[in-house]
């Protein structure tokens, strides 16, 4: 299918591809590579730097700041153009996108990788915010502190697909009540999954649970936590767990730009080469699209996959293969479990860490940061290949 006419085949494509994190830069990255004067690359950002951050959910902040790059350096060592504004609609058969500074800025073809909105993910819980935000944990510790707080609950709702971050966070939690000398803090994980991480296997789950364990953090699985108030945290099917406070990661909606179709929650239906479904030169890759698990390396798979296909309509020899999801990383075990975890924080059960996990983008950054990955001694390789349901179809070595 192509999206632009006939006479318009001599001039480059003009794509925009809106959003400033790790979907958003490796779609345009991989577009200039593929594309070259075929196209001309316009990377729109609400935002004008990027964070890059791996320390796990929930971790100390006493190190040095997360590394900061400038997305205008970037697009302009890169060879894109780069605008610093939000689309808050589209018109896609005008093929104009329309700004919060009210510009309208015309297209041939539109990435949409804005990534989702966060919000709380259960009544009455603390919400921590992700591997930036210590506030949570730090108010935390000041209550046990105080005496007000001695028992702590971790909650996994099943709206949440990528569960690993929760149990981060518990870690973390756990080390840092340990390094500030409060024992007598209790502290356990309720998770709708089967086992933990359900996603990666009995293998990982296994691994997991064992570092629960050690930390001192009891464990209740195929319950689903659904709401927290007057301490105690309720479960479906049935039963409450004790407790003076309840934490969750947040679960996501989509951004909800006009004239974009969207399901119920606000994500974006795209085909299996990333197109919007219901749209016209639209496209989408991340956490804003409909695939149900939203996870750094399935967001820079979808990215290529984008990318591919937008270069094969330009013009370019290519061809564009669907995306097939596969979740491949590093898990840490427990002998290699502090690699780059301070004394009052914890490592990342996971590598790499989210800005990492894209080729194009990892190649610019990864030589400019200080951090490296577990050894392949002190780590269990992961590769599940899931299927479009998000459901594990196949485990094996990455």
């Amino acid at each position: 299918m192509t999206f632009r006419s006939a006479d318009a085949e001599a001039a480059p494509l003009r794509v925009i591809v809106y959003g400033g994190d790790l979907a958003a830069l490796e779609t345009a990255l991989t577009l200039r590579r593929l594309c070259r004067e075929l196209c001309r690359v316009m990377l729109l950002s609400p935002v004008r730097d990027l964070p890059i951050r791996t320390g796990a959910a929930g971790s100390a902040s006493d190190g040095p700041r997360p590394a900061r790059f400038d997305l205008g350096a970037l697009a302009e060592e890169r060879g894109l153009e780069f605008r610093s504004d939000a689309i808050v609609a589209v018109d896609d058969t005008g093929r104009e996108a329309r700004t919060i500074t009210g510009a309208r800025i015309r297209f041939d073809a539109l990435v949409i990788a804005f990534g989702a909105r966060p919000r709380g993910a259960m009544p009455g819980a603390t919400t921590c915010w992700g591997s930036g935000d210590e506030t949570a944990l730090d108010e935390l510790l000041l209550e046990i502190r105080a005496g007000t707080v001695g028992d702590v609950a971790f909650a996994v709702p099943r709206g949440t697909r990528w569960t690993l971050p929760t149990y981060e966070l518990a870690l973390s939690a756990a080390r840092r009540a340990h390094d500030h000398g409060f024992e007598d803090a209790r502290m356990t994980l309720v998770t709708y999954e089967r086992r933990p991480v359900e996603l990666l296997g009995p293998s990982a789950g296994a691994t997991i649970a064992a570092r629960l364990e050690s930390a001192g953090i009891a464990l209740v699985t195929d319950r689903e936590p659904v709401a927290f108030a007057d301490g105690s945290l309720t479960l479906h099917p049935e039963g409450t767990i004790e407790a003076d406070r309840a934490l969750a990661m947040p679960v996501v909606e989509g951004p909800r730009i006009g004239g974009l179709p969207r399901d119920a929650d606000g994500f974006l239906p795209v085909d299996a080469f990333g197109r919007v479904q219901g749209a016209s030169g639209i496209w989408a890759a991340g956490e804003v699209t409909s695939f149900p698990v939203r996870q750094a390396g399935i967001a820079a798979q979808q990215a290529r996959v984008v990318a591919a296909a937008i270069a094969a309509e330009a013009g370019v020899d290519i061809v564009a293969e669907p995306f097939r999801p596969v979740v491949r990383g590093l898990l840490s075990s427990p002998a290699g479990a502090e690699p780059n975890g301070g004394p009052t924080g914890v490592s990342p059960l996971w590598w790499p860490p989210e800005q990492l996990a894209g080729e194009e983008l990892s190649a610019h950054l990864g030589a400019k940061l200080p951090i490296r990955p577990p050894s392949g001694d002190d780590a269990i390789r992961v590769a599940v290949e899931l299927g479009p349901d998000g459901h594990a179809l196949a485990r094996g070595p990455a």
